[in-house]
């Protein structure tokens, strides 16, 4: 089943400044979409209002042509890695991923994180709590996904890890995703989005990023 996931209509302001005017979002089962923009562009504003944790001046937000209010509330439809890891610090990651898959963790992802099975989420590096949560994220039921930053902390061999399952997780899910490592999100997405100066503007290639002063 194709699903449909809309963000219509979002004007955010911080004080005087506003910092997204007017914007639509649509995101299919399949997505891969990616959000370019500078720092301080809204990019992080837009996904949090999408999710449901964070307040618009307007916005409108429909799953399956249904208007829903707070996405996170309802089960099984959105999940969300933000910037910084969310687990609790003295959390065995075995039981993280217990969480996650509902006591049942599927041999593929017990193959990848039993030799921290018994490691506490504060113990682990920077980059295997990001992997942890990326994929606790990824294969998680929902059925869209947002990642911010999702590549931030991880080595380029993780990078490539995370890149396949983003892909894979795809084929059942639509994924909206933002990093400054742009030529990843190119190399992965079906999809491209500027965001700057409030607007958000569909692209077509990395020319387009040059176009709009993002590259050089």
């Amino acid at each position: 089943m194709v699903n449909h996931l809309e963000i219509d209509s979002v004007i955010k302001r911080y004080g005087e400044k506003l910092v997204l005017s007017n914007i639509y979002l649509s995101i299919y089962t399949n997505d891969i979409i990616a959000v370019f923009g500078r720092n301080g562009s809204g990019k992080s504003t837009l996904f949090k209002i999408l999710y449901g944790i964070e307040t618009a001046d307007n916005k409108f937000i429909k799953f399956n042509g249904q208007k829903i209010e707070y996405p996170f509330r309802s089960a099984g439809l959105l999940s969300y890695s933000p910037q910084d890891i969310f687990f609790p610090q003295n959390i065995l990651t075995q039981e993280v991923l217990k969480i996650f898959y509902s006591g049942c963790i599927p041999i593929k992802v017990v193959e990848r994180f039993e030799y921290i099975f018994k490691t506490k989420v504060g113990d682990l590096s920077g980059g295997e709590r990001k992997l942890l949560q990326l994929y606790s994220v990824l294969s998680s039921e929902s059925k869209f996904v947002i990642l911010d930053e999702p590549f931030n902390h991880l080595s380029p061999i993780m990078v490539a890890e995370i890149k396949i399952l983003i892909t894979e997780q795809s084929r059942t899910k639509g994924i909206i995703l933002s990093d400054h490592s742009y030529r990843d999100l190119l190399e992965i997405s079906t999809k491209l989005y500027f965001l700057k100066d409030g607007h958000l503007k569909k692209i077509n290639d990395r020319t387009s990023l040059k176009e709009h002063g993002y590259l050089l």
